[in-house]
């Protein structure tokens, strides 16, 4: 089976906290690469119980290529 191809999304219409896949699908990545870069710290994001949350304003600083917490 191939991986799915995630279909590209608005970064504005993006709500202010994003769930790993709704990142993977602003990334055009699959959840797994997503879930590799929360792990290993690459991507700005919080662990909330067992899911993985990422502020936009972080994504975007991130995806600038600024610092991040």
């Amino acid at each position: 089976m191939a991986p799915r191809t995630p279909k590209p999304v608005a970064f504005a219409k993006l709500p202010d906290v994003l769930t790993l896949q709704q990142a993977a699908n602003y990334l055009q990545i699959s959840d797994q690469s997503a879930r590799y870069l929360c792990n290993t710290r690459q991507l700005p994001a919080r662990k909330v119980g067992k899911q993985w949350r990422i502020g936009k304003a972080h994504l975007s600083k991130w995806i600038d290529g600024g610092p991040h917490e």
